[in-house]
């Protein structure tokens, strides 16, 4: 497209996402990460795993609807044949779930990454319900080629990492201590996680970035696989832009064009 054609409109951007689906976009971002190793621009030598809230509006339901919501079912008024029925189910998302952090609450779902240290790449995304423990996903971040990975606080559990020693013996985890009550941290323990944070940190340039610059973190659609599909594209779309950013430095511009393209 050159720079005076006509753009799409919205209609048409949505309807070609819709066709696109959840498993088309995740296709794309494999094998634009699969270029990338290609390059030389994601080594895998160092990654960083962490999640962030991807918020979707909040909906007015009853108490006994979100119980049954929660349960995995849908409410039977939500239920039928009749075309009040059928738009308010169409409207309502069955898979987007409360959560709280400190004093903050959110409501929708949790897009967990595996970042490349050195580049700051996103090598693997994952979504799920905002209720889902970060503990519970990262086994499914990592992959055998990862050297070293860091974590936060939050991933501290000794049976999962027990589980990652079978699964992946060659992966060394770089995981931030946590204090527990009546037993606070070292002064050697907060030294040793200050150092860990000083790389762990480059993960919320990337939040930051999608956050600031490219809409993220919000997403207005219904149900899970159109927030895989809205989350994984702003993944690829970030690879891209950080991509080329990566490249700029070559001499040759067209030279950056066309190893995106």
């Amino acid at each position: 497209m050159e720079l005076g054609e006509k753009a799409p409109d919205s209609k048409s951007v949505w309807l070609f996402k819709e066709r696109l689906g959840a498993e088309g976009v995740r296709a794309l971002f494999d094998v634009f990460n699969a270029h990338l190793q290609s390059l030389g621009l994601l080594t895998r030598e160092g990654s960083i795993i962490d999640s962030t809230f991807v918020e979707v509006p909040r909906q007015q339901n009853t108490r006994e609807e979100n119980a049954v919501i929660k349960a995995g079912g849908v409410p039977e008024s939500w239920q039928g044949s009749e075309p009040k029925q059928v738009h308010r189910l169409s409207q309502k998302d069955v898979d987007a779930r409360w959560a709280k952090k400190g004093s903050e609450t959110y409501y929708g779902y949790k897009a967990h990454v595996n970042v490349d240290r050195a580049s700051k790449l996103i090598c693997e995304c994952l979504v799920m319900s905002a209720s889902v423990h970060d503990v519970n996903v990262f086994l499914c971040l990592l992959d055998s080629s990862d050297k070293e990975v860091w974590l936060d606080s939050g991933y501290w559990s000794v049976p999962h990492f027990l589980l990652s020693l079978l699964l992946f013996p060659s992966v060394f985890l770089h995981v931030c201590s946590r204090g527990v009550r009546g037993h606070p941290l070292s002064a050697e323990e907060r030294a040793c996680n200050r150092l860990k944070s000083r790389v762990r940190c480059r993960v919320e340039h990337v939040f930051g970035y999608i956050s600031r610059f490219m809409g993220g973190l919000t997403v207005r659609t219904i149900g899970i696989s159109r927030a895989v599909r809205e989350i994984c594209g702003m993944s690829l779309a970030y690879n891209i832009r950080r991509a080329v950013f990566l490249l700029s430095d070559k001499p040759d511009k067209s030279a950056v064009r066309s190893s995106v393209s």
